[in-house]
C-alpha cells in the first residue's frame, strides 16, 4: 500500500508541558482534527476534541550516578597554579589574537615554505625556522620578548605536527620491544624517516626548540584514551605500555607550557586508523584540561595547584583537548555508568555543556576488542537510532541513550565543525539487565532540524518515546516547526536507515495536522497497514512564492508493528493550500457514506472521482460529491465537504480536483488530494449528482440537503431524483439519454426524437423557489439525466448538474413527462402530482390529462403523427375541458384526445393570455400571440373512437359569450355509416345571448332546414341538433351575439364536421384505419 503526503490543521491549540516549551532539538548526525464517517448525506457538526494530556517526548531514565558525586568533587579540585593564571590568560588571548589576525598564518606559511633539503638536521631546521629574515619575525619587530618565544615555539610545533606522522606499526613494535625503537626516536632519525611514535615527536621538538634558544624538556607519562578506543573496555586506566606517551614542556617567561606534537599530528589512539591531521589545540594547552588525558609520571609536570593521583583521574571521563577548546564539556564526570539488574529502564541521560554554535552528535557502540590481532573494522553504527539529543537552555544539552541489550556499550559524543566530525569523549555503559525489545529513538538529521526549527514535543502513544514497538496500529508525534513549512511524510516497509526518500511513491498512511491558533505547532499522524517493520519519514521544504524548494529529511523512525489498521487511511495531499479536520484515520468501515470535511484558502470549483483498484482506470463521478459548506471564515478559509459512496467492496481510490475542465484528461486544473480505502461495506442503490459549481453558483441553485443523495431503489413517479432551490429568473432545460458510463453494462437505443425530454421534468414544489427534478427510464440500462440552467436567457443555458443511473423500470406501464416550455410557468400552468408522469402507451379509447392554469388563458393545439410527420393544426381530435370549479384561483382543465388511428402522436399545446393579448380576428390562428407551453407524446394502441371527434370551439365561445359545453356527451361522431341520423350538441349559455345555426355540405350551400335547437331558459341548456340523411361531408355551425348588440354581426363560436359515408348498416370492421 504505501505512503502518505499531507498538510492539515488541528481544531484546537495543543497543550504543551512546561518542559516541552523549553526544549529544542539539536539532532544526531546530520490537525488534531476530526473526520466523521456517517450513514447519511447530512454534514455532521464537527465533534469536540478531548483536551490533550501534556506528555514528554523523552522517556524516564535510570539513575546511574552512583560515582557522580565523588567524580564531581575530584573535577572541582583540578585547577591550575594561581600564580600562573594571569600569564596563561594573556597567552591564550595572544594566540587568539594571532589567529584572528595574520601572525599565525605567517608562521605557518613560513614553515611550509622551508625546502626539504634544509630540514635534514636539527640545526638546519632550527636555523630556517628562526630565520631573522622570515616575514613573521619582521612582523614581530620590537614587540615583547614573550611574543618571540611563543612564535618560535609555535613554529616548531606546527612544522613537526604537519611533517612528522605518527606510525601505529612502530607503536605496536614499541609495545613489544621498547629498546627496538631507541634509534628510531632520535631527532635526526625522525627527520630522515618522517614518521615515529610520540617519543620521537617529543625528542625532535626538544632538540629543535633548544637549538632555537628555547627552554624545553621531554615529559613521559600516560595518555588516557577514550574507553571505546582501548583494547580492553573493562580494565581501569593505569600506567602500562599500552598508554605510554611522551610530550613536551616549553618555558616562556618562567612558566611551563604543555605541547604535544604527536596529538597535534592527529594521533588519538594507537589502534584506530590513523589520519594525519593538524590539530592546533595541542599547543599551549590549559593544564586543567591537559591533566584529564595526559598524566605525567612526575607530579611537578601536572602544573596544578594541587596534584592529583592516578587513582583520582582513573574514574573521570576524558574529554579531548579539542572538545574542551571548542567549549564542549561533560557535566556528568563519571566515565563508567552502570544499569543494575533491577533497574526499571535501560535509558540513560547525560548532560553536556556546549557553545550555542556547536553541533553535537552521539553514537552508541557495543564494546569491541581492538587488540592488534583483532579486526578493528568491527566498529559500526548499527545502534545509532538508540541515541537522541535534547537541547536545553543555558548552553546545555541532554543526551539520551536507549541501551539495546545486556553487555558493555560506549556512548560517544562528537562535535561537528567545518564539515568535520571530531570525537570529544565517551562513556562506558555496563548494562546488567535485559531491556524491552525494539527500543530506539528517531534519527533526527541535525542541519535540516536546525534550519526548520524542528522540535519534537511528545508522542501521543501509550509507549515511551524510545520504544520502537507498536501494538496500537497507529501513532502520532506532536512537534514544533517553522511556521509555513511544507511537509512531505511517508511510511515505507522495512527497517530503513537511509536519508533518501522516494518522493514519487503513493502516500496514504501518514498525515501532518496544524494547530489553528499556533501555526508553528504540528502533529504527525501514522497508521500502519500491516504488521512487521515500517519506517516513518518526515521531510520539510520552504515555500518561496508559489515555488516549493526541494524536500530534505528531518527524521526517520523504524517501528516494529504488531497490530495493523489496513482499513484506515490519510489523504495524500498535492497542494499546501488545503488542510483537514482529522481526529482519527479515515475509514469507511461499517458506514454507508464517507464524509470528509476540509478547508481551502481559495474559493475553487471542485470535482471528484472514484476509481476502482487502479487510479488510472475508469473514473466514476456519480459516487462522489464535493461541495462547499460555508463561505470565508475568520481564518480566511473556505469549508468544503467530500462525500463518497462505494458501490462495491474492494480497494478504491478517491481523487479531488480543482478548476477542472469537462474531461479530467485536459489541462487547466489542479489535483488537490487522493484517498485510498479498503472497503468491505457498500451502498449499491445510491448515487450523487455531478454538479458544475460555477453554473450552480451563478444561477443561485442549491440542492436541498437530504437530496444530495439519489436513492435508486426508491425512484418512482412519486419520488423526485433531486430537490433544489433556484430564483424565479432562472430558466431550465432537461433531458434523459442513454450512456455507457456506469458500473452496469449495456446501452439504450433512442426512443424519442426530442432529445429524450419526455423522460424528465422539473416541477415546482408549491413555492416559487423550490423545485423537483423527476425522471423515468424506458428500459433497463445506463441513463444520464442532464439539467441545464441560465439566468433568463435560453440561449446561454449551461449544464448545471448530471445524474447517472443504472436503472430497470418498475413495471411494464412505462410513463413519461410532458415536455414543458419556459412559458409554462408564465401562464400559471401546473400538473397534478399524482397524474404525472403519465402512461406513454394509451390502451384506452381516449387519452386525457388534467392541469391547472390562470383563468384568463386560452389554449390551442396541434396533433402530429410522429412517424409520418403529418401535422393537423386545430385538430378536432383534441378538446380542452374547463371546469367551473377553481383551485387556488386557477381554472381546472382537462385535455382530452381521441386518435384517428393507432400510432405515436405528438400533442403540442400553445396558449395566450386574453387580458394582455389582442387578436385581430376570432380565428384560432397559431400566431405569435400564442406561445408553446407543453408537449405530450402518446403511443395509441386502441383506435376504437377513430370515428369520433370533438367540436371546434372558438375563443369567443368562452369570451365574451360565456358559453359552456356539456363534455359528458363528447366526443361526437365524426363519421356516420347509417342514415338517416341526428347529431346532437349540448351546451349552456347565460341569459341575453342570441344564436344562429346552420349546416352545410361541402358541395352545397348552407342548409338551415336540417338544424334545429331547443333551449331551456330555466337551466340555460341548449340542444343543437342536425338531421343528416344524405351522404357527404357536413359541417354544423353555431354563431352568437349579445341581445343588446344592435349590430348585425354574428360571431362564430362552434363548428363540427361529420362525414356521412353510407346508408348501409354500421359494422366495426369499417372503423379500422379509416
Amino acid at each position: 500500500m504505501g505512503n502518505c503526503l499531507s498538510k492539515t490543521n488541528v481544531v484546537h491549540p495543543l497543550v504543551e508541558s512546561s518542559d516541552a516549551q523549553t526544549d529544542l532539538v539539536a539532532g544526531v548526525s546530520e490537525s488534531i482534527c476530526d473526520v466523521d464517517v456517517v450513514s447519511g448525506p447530512e454534514s455532521p457538526a464537527l465533534p469536540t476534541v478531548d483536551p490533550v494530556i501534556p506528555k514528554s517526548f523523552y522517556p524516564p531514565v535510570v539513575d546511574i550516578s552512583r560515582d557522580e558525586a565523588s567524580c564531581r568533587l575530584i573535577r572541582s579540585k583540578i585547577s591550575g597554579r594561581k600564580a600562573e593564571r594571569q600569564f596563561r590568560l594573556r597567552l591564550q588571548e595572544l594566540l587568539d589574537g594571532w589567529r584572528r589576525g595574520a601572525a599565525i598564518e605567517l608562521i605557518e606559511t613560513h614553515s611550509l615554505s622551508i625546502p626539504a633539503e634544509n630540514t635534514v638536521s636539527v640545526e638546519t631546521l632550527a636555523l630556517n625556522l628562526a630565520n631573522p629574515d622570515a616575514k613573521y619575525m619582521k612582523t614581530l619587530g620590537d614587540s615583547a620578548q614573550v611574543n618571540l618565544y611563543v612564535a618560535k615555539a609555535y613554529a616548531v610545533f606546527f612544522w613537526i605536527s604537519t611533517n612528522i606522522q605518527f606510525s601505529p606499526k612502530m607503536w605496536r613494535n614499541f609495545i613489544t620491544n621498547p629498546e627496538s625503537l631507541r634509534l628510531e626516536t632520535e631527532a635526526n632519525h625522525v627527520l630522515e624517516k618522517r614518521e615515529c611514535v610520540s617519543k620521537g615527536h617529543a625528542n625532535l621538538f626538544h632538540s629543535v626548540a633548544t637549538a632555537m634558544g628555547l627552554k624545553s624538556c621531554v615529559v613521559m607519562g600516560n595518555i588516557k584514551i577514550p574507553r571505546s578506543e582501548t583494547h580492553d573496555p573493562t580494565e581501569q586506566f593505569q600506567c602500562s605500555k599500552l598508554n605510554q606517551h611522551w610530550w613536551n614542556m616549553v618555558c616562556i617567561e618562567g612558566v611551563w607550557v604543555p605541547v604535544d606534537c604527536a596529538c597535534g599530528s592527529g594521533m588519538v589512539a594507537p589502534y584506530l586508523k590513523y589520519q594525519h591531521t593538524f590539530m592546533p589545540q595541542y599547543f599551549a594547552v590549559n593544564p586543567e584540561h591537559f591533566i584529564l588525558s595526559h598524566i605525567p609520571v612526575k607530579s611537578e609536570f601536572q602544573l596544578l595547584q594541587e596534584s592529583v593521583t592516578l587513582a583520582n583521574i582513573s574514574p573521570l571521563i576524558s574529554p579531548s583537548v579539542l572538545s574542551l577548546s571548542l567549549g564542549v564539556e561533560p557535566l556528568s564526570w563519571a566515565e563508567t555508568l552502570v544499569i543494575d539488574r533491577d533497574s526499571p529502564s535501560t535509558t540513560i541521560k547525560v548532560p553536556v555543556r556546549v557553545h550555542s554554535n556547536m553541533r553535537l552528535s552521539a553514537t552508541l557502540r557495543e564494546a569491541i576488542d581492538l587488540t592488534p590481532d583483532k579486526n578493528q573494522n568491527k566498529l559500526n553504527d548499527s545502534q545509532c537510532q538508540a541515541t537522541f539529543i535534547q537541547a536545553k537552555e543555558n548552553s546545555t544539552v541532554d543526551i539520551y541513550a536507549s541501551i539495546p541489550g545486556k553487555g558493555t556499550f560506549f556512548l560517544g559524543i562528537n562535535v561537528h565543525k567545518d564539515n568535520d566530525t571530531m570525537p570529544c569523549f565517551s562513556y562506558q555503559i555496563n548494562c546488567l539487565t535485559k531491556p524491552a525489545p525494539y527500543t530506539g529513538f528517531p534519527t533526527v538529521y541535525d542541519l535540516p532540524s536546525v534550519a526548520f526549527q524542528f522540535k519534537p514535543l511528545y508522542w501521543n502513544t501509550p509507549k515511551a518515546a524510545n520504544v520502537r514497538e507498536n501494538e496500537e496500529g497507529k501513532m502520532d508525534l506532536v512537534f514544533r516547526c517553522q511556521a509555513g513549512t511544507q511537509f512531505y511524510h511517508c511510511l515505507l516497509p522495512g527497517n530503513k536507515s537511509s536519508q533518501l526518500v522516494d518522493l514519487d511513491s503513493q502516500h496514504f498512511c501518514t498525515a501532518v495536522t496544524r494547530d489553528i491558533t499556533d501555526y508553528s505547532l504540528y502533529k504527525l499522524n501514522v497508521v500502519f497497514p500491516a504488521t512487521g517493520w515500517w519506517t516513518v519519514y518526515l521531510c520539510a521544504a520552504k515555500k518561496t512564492g508559489d515555488q516549493v524548494s526541494g524536500y530534505t529529511a528531518l527524521f526517520h523512525f523504524p517501528v516494529f508493528v504488531r497490530k495493523e489498521l489496513h482499513k484506515c487511511t490519510y489523504p495524500h495531499i498535492h497542494t499546501p493550500d488545503i488542510h483537514f479536520q482529522l481526529k482519527e484515520p479515515i475509514s469507511s468501515d461499517g458506514k454507508d457514506i464517507l464524509t470528509v470535511p476540509f478547508f481551502l484558502t481559495q474559493d475553487l470549483k471542485l470535482q471528484s472521482m472514484l476509481c476502482f483498484e487502479d487510479p488510472g482506470g475508469l473514473q466514476y463521478q456519480e459516487y462522489t460529491l464535493t461541495r462547499p459548506l460555508e463561505g470565508l471564515n475568520e481564518r480566511g478559509e473556505y469549508k468544503y465537504v467530500l462525500q463518497v459512496i462505494f458501490p462495491n467492496s474492494g480497494k478504491w481510490y478517491v481523487r479531488v480536483y480543482a478548476n477542472s475542465a469537462e474531461e479530467l484528461q485536459t489541462e487547466g486544473y489542479l489535483s488537490l488530494f487522493d484517498l485510498f480505502l479498503d472497503v468491505d461495506n457498500c451502498l449499491k442503490s445510491a448515487i450523487f449528482p455531478i454538479m458544475d459549481q460555477d453554473v450552480m453558483k451563478k444561477c443561485g441553485i442549491h440542492l436541498l440537503h437530504p437530496d444530495y443523495l439519489v436513492t435508486l431503489n426508491k425512484v418512482s413517479k412519486q419520488t423526485p431524483l433531486l430537490r433544489f432551490i433556484a430564483p424565479n429568473r432562472v430558466t431550465f432545460d432537461h433531458y434523459v439519454e442513454p450512456t455507457s458510463h456506469s458500473p452496469g453494462n449495456g446501452s439504450t437505443e433512442a426512443l424519442f426524437h426530442r432529445h429524450f425530454t419526455y423522460l424528465s421534468a422539473v416541477e415546482n414544489m408549491g413555492t416559487e423557489s423550490r423545485y423537483e427534478l423527476k425522471a423515468v427510464f424506458p428500459k433497463i440500462g445506463n441513463w444520464i439525466i442532464v439539467l441545464s440552467a441560465a439566468e433568463t436567457s435560453l440561449s446561454n443555458q449551461k449544464v448545471a448538474l448530471r445524474v447517472i443511473v443504472n436503472f430497470p423500470p418498475e413495471t411494464d406501464d412505462f410513463r413519461i413527462f410532458p415536455a414543458v416550455h419556459p412559458s409554462f410557468l408564465e401562464f400559471g400552468i401546473s400538473f397534478s402530482a399524482d397524474k404525472i408522469p403519465y402512461p406513454k402507451l394509451c390502451s384506452s379509447p381516449e387519452f386525457h390529462i388534467e392541469f391547472q392554469s390562470l383563468k384568463s388563458v386560452n389554449f390551442a393545439w396541434t396533433l402530429q403523427d410522429i412517424r409520418s410527420k403529418r401535422q393537423m393544426p386545430h385538430s378536432t381530435n383534441v378538446f380542452l375541458e374547463t371546469s367551473k370549479e377553481t383551485q387556488g384561483g386557477k381554472s381546472l382543465r382537462k385535455l382530452r384526445v381521441v386518435f384517428p388511428k393507432p400510432g405515436t402522436w405528438l400533442v403540442q399545446v400553445v396558449a395566450r393570455n386574453v387580458l394582455t393579448d389582442i387578436v385581430s380576428d376570432n380565428t384560432l390562428s397559431l400566431s405569435l400571440h400564442y406561445q408553446p407551453v407543453f408537449d405530450l407524446i402518446v403511443e395509441a394502441s386502441n383506435a376504437a373512437l377513430c370515428h369520433m371527434s370533438f367540436p371546434r370551439i372558438h375563443e369567443s365561445f368562452h369570451t365574451p359569450f360565456g358559453l359552456h359545453i356539456d363534455s359528458s356527451d363528447l366526443p361526437l361522431p365524426s363519421q356516420i355509416f347509417q342514415l338517416p341520423t341526428t347529431c346532437e350538441i349540448k351546451f349552456y349559455s347565460p341569459p341575453g345571448v342570441l344564436f344562429w345555426h346552420h349546416c352545410t355540405e361541402s358541395s352545397q350551400l348552407q342548409d338551415r332546414k336540417i338544424t334545429r335547437m331547443t333551449s331551456y331558459a330555466e337551466t340555460g341548456l341548449h340542444e343543437l341538433c342536425a338531421d343528416i340523411s344524405k351522404r357527404g361531408q357536413w359541417t354544423v355551425y353555431l354563431h352568437a351575439k349579445l341581445q343588446d348588440d344592435i349590430s348585425k354581426t354574428w360571431t362564430a363560436v362552434l363548428q363540427h364536421s361529420i362525414v356521412a359515408k353510407s346508408s348501409k348498416s354500421f359494422s366495426s370492421s369499417s372503423l379500422q384505419y379509416p
